[in-house]
Formats: C-alpha cells, sequence, structure tokens
C-alpha cells in the first residue's frame, strides 16, 4: 500500500518586489550550492513512446542513489516547480513549488510548499522528523538575507554569499602596482571562491558586474586568465529553432559552417552573432561535471515561460509576455511558432499538430490538444544579457591584440548579423586603440573600427571628431560578413565599402553618416 502525499505550505513576508527577487530567485543553480544541497548528474533518454525521460544521479554515502526528474516548470517573476520521483530510498516522490505574490507596499509575500511522498517506514521516519520544516527554515533564512541585499545592493549576491562562507584561505596575491595587476588580482581572488556554476561556465558580461567593472575590462582580464592558462575559452554554437546547446569548440575556426542540433533535429548555419557566444570554465573544470540544478531558471535565460502539460491539459496563467520577439514551441514535439509583441499582452498558445499562437485578454493560455504529455514553453529570441555572441567579442580591440590566432581558416567567411563600420580617413597621428569598438582595417591612411552598437559607434565618432578635425569620419550600419584571406581577417560586403566610400566623400571633422544609422538609432 502506498503512502499519501504529504504537502506543507510555509509563508512569509519580504519588503522587496516579485520583479527584484526574481533574478536571485530563479537562479537555482547558485542557490542550491548557498544551501549547500549536494551537486548531481542528469542523463536523457528516450521512453519506447519517444519521449525525452529525464533522470539524475548522485552519489551517497558510496551508493548511487537515482531518480526521474522532469524539466523545471515557472513563469517568470512568478513561481517555480520542480519534482523527483525516486527509484529507492526512504522517499517514493519529493517537490516543491515557490510563489511570489504581491505583497504589502510593494513588497512580495513568498509561498513555498513542500511535498514528499515517503516510502515505507524509513520514509515516515523522516517527515515525523520534522525534515520538511528544517528545509523550509533554512530557505526562509537565505531569502531574507537575498532581500536585505536587494533592499541595499552591493556588489553581485551570489559572489558575496560564497566569498562570505568561503572555508578555505584566501591565496595571498602579490601587491599590485597597475590598475590592470589590481583588476586581475580582483579577479584571481573571486575565482578563487567563485560558485560551481560561474567556475564551468564563466560569461565576461556577469563578471563586470561581479567586480564592478565595465563590459570591456572584464573581457580583457578573462582573455588574460587564458593566455595563462588559469581559464579556457570555449565557443558554444546555439540551435536557432529550440536554443538548446549543439556543439562546444576551442577555437574559432573549429566552428562548421552548418550544424545540426541533437536535441531537436533542426539544421542551422554558422552565424557570429546570433548563433555562437563566447564563454570560458577554470582550466582543469569539465563542462559536463556535475551541477546543483539539472534544468531550473538559471540555465535558461531566454525562456519566459516552461510548462509541463499532459495531454489535453489546459494552463490559466497570470502572465503577460513583455514586448519582444518570440518562439513558442514544444520540447520534441510539433514545429515551433514565431511571434511579435510591440507590448506587453497575454497570449494563447495552442498545441495540435502544429502550434497556434493568439492574444489574449489578460493573462495568457497554454493548451495541450494532443494525446501525449508535452513541455511547452514562450522563449525570447535574441541573447540574454549576460551572453556574449561572437559578433561582441570581435567589436572588443583587447580580442585582437590578446589573441591575434583566433581567426577563420583562410578562405573562410561567416556571417555576424548586424553592425557599424566606422570609417576614419585623413588622420594625422595614430588612431588610439583605447576606445570602444575594435580597428579591424589599418591601411592606405584609412581606418576602419567594428561595432554591435550604433551609439557606442557614434559616441566614438564624436569623440574622434572632436580629437582629429582634419580627419574625415563615416559611419554605416547592415549586415556584415567576417572573412579571412591570407591570414588577415577583414569585414566585408556592401557596409564596409560604402563606410569607405563615404569617408573618402566626406568633408574633414564631419561625421558623414548613411541613412541606416538614423534609422538604426531610431529603433535603439
Amino acid at each position: 500500500m502506498r503512502d499519501r502525499l504529504i504537502e506543507k505550505t510555509f509563508e512569509w513576508d519580504l519588503a522587496s518586489s516579485p520583479q527584484t527577487l526574481w533574478p536571485l530567485i530563479s537562479d537555482t543553480a547558485r542557490m542550491n550550492e548557498a544551501l549547500e544541497l549536494p551537486a548531481y548528474r542528469i542523463a536523457e533518454t528516450f521512453d519506447e513512446n519517444s519521449i525525452r525521460r529525464r533522470y539524475g544521479e548522485m552519489m551517497e554515502d558510496g551508493r548511487r542513489v537515482r531518480w526521474e526528474e522532469p524539466v523545471f516548470e515557472w513563469v517568470e517573476n512568478g513561481w517555480w516547480r520542480w519534482r523527483r520521483f525516486h527509484e529507492d530510498g526512504p522517499l517514493r516522490e519529493s517537490g516543491g513549488i515557490l510563489m511570489l505574490m504581491p505583497g504589502k507596499n510593494g513588497g512580495t509575500r513568498m509561498h513555498y510548499t513542500l511535498s514528499v511522498e515517503p516510502s515505507g517506514a524509513m520514509g515516515r521516519m523522516l517527515v515525523a522528523s520534522g525534515h520538511l520544516k528544517i528545509a523550509a527554515r533554512a530557505f526562509r533564512k537565505f531569502t531574507t538575507q537575498m532581500d536585505q541585499y536587494c533592499q541595499k545592493p552591493l556588489g553581485e549576491f551570489y559572489s558575496n554569499f560564497s566569498s562570505s562562507v568561503a572555508k578555505k584561505p584566501r591565496k595571498k596575491m602579490p601587491k599590485a602596482i597597475s590598475s590592470e595587476q589590481k583588476l586581475l588580482t580582483q579577479f584571481a581572488e573571486w575565482l578563487a571562491v567563485a560558485p560551481h556554476a560561474d567556475r564551468i561556465d564563466l560569461r565576461s558580461k556577469r563578471l563586470a558586474r561581479c567586480l564592478n567593472v565595465s563590459d570591456s575590462e572584464a573581457l580583457n582580464a578573462c582573455l588574460q586568465a587564458v593566455r595563462s592558462g588559469d581559464l579556457v575559452m570555449r565557443y558554444r554554437a546555439i540551435c536557432s529553432a529550440c536554443r538548446a546547446s549543439a556543439i562546444e569548440v576551442n577555437a574559432l575556426r573549429d566552428i562548421p559552417a552548418i550544424m545540426a542540433c541533437q536535441r531537436c533535429g533542426s539544421g542551422f548555419h554558422r552565424d557570429l552573432g546570433g548563433s555562437v557566444e563566447v564563454l570560458f570554465s577554470v582550466a582543469g573544470v569539465r563542462p559536463n561535471t556535475s551541477r546543483y540544478c539539472g534544468s531550473g531558471p538559471s540555465g535558461a535565460l531566454h525562456i519566459q515561460v516552461q510548462q509541463n502539460l499532459g495531454a489535453m491539459e489546459r494552463r490559466d496563467l497570470e502572465y503577460k509576455v513583455p514586448s519582444g520577439v518570440y518562439i513558442a514551441r514544444a520540447v520534441d514535439g510539433p514545429v515551433s511558432e514565431a511571434f511579435e509583441l510591440a507590448e506587453a499582452s497575454g497570449v494563447h498558445v495552442t498545441l495540435t499538430s502544429g502550434i497556434t499562437i493568439m492574444p489574449h485578454k489578460g493573462g495568457s493560455v497554454i493548451e495541450n490538444h494532443s494525446k501525449r504529455d508535452y513541455t511547452v514553453l514562450i522563449e525570447r529570441c535574441d541573447w540574454p544579457d549576460d551572453a556574449l555572441p561572437v559578433a561582441g567579442l570581435l567589436a572588443e580591440q583587447c580580442f585582437h591584440d590578446l589573441m591575434p590566432d583566433e581567426k577563420l581558416p583562410d578562405g573562410d567567411s561567416a556571417t555576424v548579423g548586424n553592425g557599424v563600420i566606422l570609417g576614419v580617413g585623413d588622420l594625422t597621428g595614430t588612431l588610439s586603440t583605447d576606445r570602444c569598438g575594435a580597428i579591424i582595417e589599418s591601411d592606405d591612411g584609412f581606418h576602419a573600427l567594428f561595432f554591435t552598437s550604433v551609439k557606442r559607434a557614434l559616441t566614438t565618432a564624436e569623440s574622434l571628431a572632436t580629437m582629429h578635425s582634419e580627419a574625415r569620419f563615416s559611419m554605416d550600419y547592415g549586415p556584415l560578413t567576417v572573412a579571412t584571406t591570407n591570414g588577415r581577417m577583414r569585414f566585408v560586403g556592401p557596409v564596409s565599402d560604402n563606410a569607405r566610400s563615404l569617408c573618402l566623400s566626406g568633408h574633414r571633422g564631419v561625421i558623414t553618416k548613411s541613412h541606416r544609422i538614423d534609422v538604426a538609432l531610431e529603433r535603439a
């Protein structure tokens, strides 16, 4: 006879809003590590009905513990839920759902429901011992610390926390002299106690937030660490259809021109601006090592909504999708469907033999009209804020200075998405390389700088025009291609050619812009 499922709900109030707490409370990998929960591995397989099944396992007291773990469910700024179905041990099933409800004076009423189904006498004894209350008490204490940080944020929460509880003493660093040495020393001290998630998938933009430095300074520190052998740089290609990791390589030249996603089977072309990002890991730490969360929101920052729906099930969600371009899709299911919202709105997603999307008043609705279970999600089509696509890497001068051998094979080319070419001609003296953007051409008295941001390009152009009134300046924006010829990587195409032409025909001290620059600035 099976024991009944036991649920206990715990509630408490926090001063911060749900929107402020969500980025921290949804970072389940770093949170689980901070709560000293064990790391584990996830393996995927398919059952006889071609449904993907996920199994977690870890070693505990010399024996292997294994369970089935469906993917997390969540709604951005609202709630998340996890479940496990254990193969053996004192519990047959366990799970939890966290809900962030609007509280008093703009605060949050937090609900955390823990559920367990005991398996035999040992499981009943575990529940009777107050195991759920102990777990909820630890979680409440941690979220209170999180709330205090949100009231007066200083630094980055999980970096601060990991540093405060570090058991091993910090390695004594030599006294730094230059500002660059001080930053590298700060980076080394941070990395010594950084959360595990940052050691296996370190993104330079996140490092910038943690160390309170600019994105360029953080990237320069990471590249310096790669040169010294302390970090490994990796290129991760992301499937354009399901946003899963399709392939990882350690060199730019090794990214295939055409790739196939092992998860959804879609094929896609290499796009250094839209489908390949750059990340780092500590040397000697394998990226496929155990993790503290197998599928939480922190591992899919581009997904706003993810729901596990049974056959013929409907979910009504109090959630409006923010403005932007999105894809609604079913994991391992019918084709995805793209849609765009000019303003925050509810949507009605219906899954049958395909996917249909309709506007919906109030919140959002997801319906599964098929005869099998599906995971249905809504995800953004652009990069998360912390991601650095290769196009952004190519727009940083420190990359070209520190990694001169990182280029495509001779004769190869790849698209980099939309970008800006800033042309500088008739310059007296040298062009400083400490500016935003990267110098990608410098010959015959003409310099070309590459940017991914139109605003940054214009700011740099205005600054240069003030300092060099004798020079000519031009700007053009549009799709770009990078190619390697005779060992030299250059940006080619109409945008690059037009920037050179505008520069030669322009007036001295004046920035000659194409009409595409003005259009891009209006959209920025």
